[in-house]
This record gives C-alpha cells, sequence and structure tokens, in this order.
C-alpha cells in the first residue's frame, strides 16, 4: 500500500514510519519544504533533512518527501490527515487529484479530543481514547499506540548513585499548566471520578492547583533532590528543550521521573520514561481513562499520589531511599514495560484492519 500523510510533529511522524514502512513494508510520503508550506499554511510542519535523525530513526527506511506536482501525479491508496486543521487543505488538494475517487481518507489522532469530519473521515487510528469516543458511531476505529522509537527499547540502565536523587519531568510549559484543576469530560461525565460534570465527588480535588506550584514545593521540601524541568518553555526556571535522540540518554540519569500534567494525550513522555524502567509518580486514577493507562501499574511502573506536596515528596523518598531497592523496582518497571509495550503485535492488529477497509 502507498501512503500520504500531512506532517504534523516529530514523534507521530516517527510512529507512522516505523509502523507503516518498518514493520508492515508499506511506502509512506510526506510532503516538502515547499509542498507544505503552499498547500498546508502553517498546519503542515516541514520535515526538515535532520529530522529523522533527531527521532532516532537511522536503522529506518528513511520516507520520501515529495512536490505537489509528484503528489498529483501519483496514485495512492489512503491519504493521511494527523490533525484536525489538516483536513481543509488536504481535501482541497484531494479535489485535484485525477485518481481522487479511490484514494480513501485516514485520520490519525496527533492530538488528544481530535474531532474530524467524520462522514469523509470514516476510518481512524486512534492513539488516545478520547478522540475514539467522540467519533461518530458509523467510523471504523482502531485503538492502538504509538511506538516510541528504538533508543527507548535499548538495553536495562541501571541508576547510578550519584543519580537516584534526580527528579525529572517532561512537561512544556508547566509554570502554565492548570490556572486551576479541570479535566475533560466524555459525554458529560468525568473520566477521573466518573460524575457528570455538574457535580462534585470525593476524588475530584476542592482547591484550584496549580502544577507548577506543586512541583515548586516539592522541591522546596526535599534539598537533597534535584527538580529538572525539560521541555519547551521552560527556560526561565533552569530547564532545557531536548530533542527527540537525546531524552532517552536523560532519563537513563534520572532516579525517577514526576509527571503532573493534567491533560495527556497518548503520554509520550511519560511512557518513554516507564519504557527505559524509571518509575512515574502521578495523580492517582488521572491517567486511568487515558491511554497511558494501559501501562501504568501502581507500584510497578508508577507510584501514585494526592494532588499535595507531601504526598509527592513522600512517593520520592519511598523511591529513592536505597539505591538496590530502586535499582530492583526500576529493573522490574524495565521488565514488566518490554511485555506491555509490543509493537510487532500492534502492527500486526493495524495490517489486519488496513486490508478490512
Amino acid at each position: 500500500m502507498k501512503f500520504f500523510a500531512d506532517y504534523h510533529h516529530h514523534a507521530l511522524a516517527r510512529f507512522l514510519v516505523m509502523t507503516l514502512s518498518g514493520r508492515l513494508g508499506h511506502e509512506i510520503v510526506f510532503p516538502n519544504d515547499p509542498f507544505s508550506t503552499s498547500v498546508g499554511r502553517e498546519i503542515w510542519g516541514i520535515m526538515h533533512e535532520d529530522w529523522y535523525e533527531k527521532v532516532g530513526l537511522s536503522g529506518c527506511p528513511r520516507p520520501k518527501t515529495i512536490s505537489e506536482d509528484e503528489f498529483l501525479s501519483t496514485s495512492f491508496d489512503f491519504a493521511i490527515a494527523s490533525r484536525t486543521e489538516s483536513q481543509r487543505p488536504l481535501l482541497r488538494l484531494l479535489r485535484k487529484h485525477p485518481d481522487r475517487k479511490r484514494i480513501k481518507l485516514l485520520a490519525v489522532s496527533g492530538n488528544a479530543s481530535s474531532v474530524f469530519d467524520w462522514s469523509k473521515f470514516q476510518n481512524l487510528i486512534c492513539t488516545d481514547f478520547l478522540t475514539s469516543e467522540i467519533a461518530s458511531e458509523k467510523t471504523n476505529v482502531h485503538i492502538m499506540p504509538q511506538e516510541l522509537g528504538p533508543m527507548y527499547c535499548r538495553g536495562f540502565q541501571p541508576i547510578l548513585e550519584e543519580d537516584l536523587h534526580t527528579v525529572s519531568s517532561f512537561i512544556h510549559g508547566i509554570r502554565h499548566w492548570g490556572t486551576e484543576w479541570n479535566y475533560d469530560t466524555v459525554k458529560d461525565r468525568c473520566p477521573h471520578c466518573q460524575t457528570s460534570s455538574g457535580s462534585i465527588s470525593d476524588d475530584h480535588p476542592k482547591e484550584h492547583i496549580r502544577i507548577y506550584d506543586l512541583w515548586r514545593k516539592a522541591a522546596y521540601m526535599l534539598p537533597t533532590h534535584s527538580f529538572n524541568a525539560y521541555g519547551h518553555d521552560n527556560q526561565d526556571i533552569g530547564g532545557l528543550f531536548l530533542e527527540e535522540i537525546q531524552i532517552a540518554d536523560v532519563i537513563d540519569r534520572s532516579g525517577l521521573t514526576l509527571h503532573l500534567k493534567p491533560s495527556e494525550g497518548f503520554g509520550h513522555s511519560l511512557l518513554q520514561a516507564i519504557r527505559r524502567g524509571r518509575l512515574a509518580v502521578v495523580p492517582k486514577r488521572l491517567y486511568r481513562y487515558k491511554m497511558a493507562g494501559r501501562y501504568l501499574i501502581p507500584g510497578v511502573t508508577c507510584e501514585e499520589v494526592e494532588w499535595r506536596a507531601n504526598s509527592i515528596t513522600s512517593a520520592i523518598l519511598k523511591l529513592t531511599c536505597d539505591l538496590d531497592e530502586a535499582n530492583e523496582r526500576a529493573y522490574r518497571c524495565y521488565e514488566v514495560s518490554s511485555a506491555l509495550f509490543n509493537p510487532a503485535y500492534e502492527a500486526t492488529q493495524l495490517k489486519r484492519w488496513l486490508e478490512r477497509i
């Protein structure tokens, strides 16, 4: 099969290349720079020459980028829109394609809670549960996780003594998340506590919570530990933006990860840490209705905490009080995650689904 895909972001493109091309042997192409700029108009990203190395794909087939003329002269089996905003330029483009009637439209949820024109995009590869809830009842949905990348599947790296008290958070703009606590509603209920959006249960925080305040307070309460925030827009608190190829090494140099982000689609940084054998400290129940919930096993791959700084610090102290115990937990997390993440199986299931379309 031959696929044309818009370019949304690094991680999603890596997932499409590794799964469709690397595992299933299909051909996938993306728009080149002039094509993205002229048609996507800042909606489609630009696949720069070095993106392939930056996302750790050196061992996989390099996808081709094509011009608009090449697109119009090529016969495709599928055309992929991986974000809501991409629908209009893709549909506009397909109207000019001489073979448009045989090209099947395929939506891929690159963001949480993605909404598509379900009358046109009748097939959906869904990497977050909320998008599948939003989709039309007639939509042909396939739910699967995104493959994380080869650097996360390498051998186990034990926690070193000098890294045991390093707490890493991979959250873009951590200072801006959660000026007050909120939740995603699914069909007018809160998946966090299973009540309607108009009522409050005991599982709801009773006050406004800013995750940066919690993160900063936990850091203040644990002067023996080093708290690091990575991602976009964290420079003013000493945080660094990392390329994808760098993240696995930083995870390996951490004792654990602290992930308090209240809204999470697929949960890349959370799951990348678990796959490397670093337990994640996460709020109780918050990810049970997310794709990440498949991989969060309290006491094995994660430690659940309340929305309170003392609950967070207690969990961190428990996980970092002894190096040998920390490595026993880390190795178990790594071994369990090796079974939980099974991209070969997921690719086989996708193959069968595609063949039925």
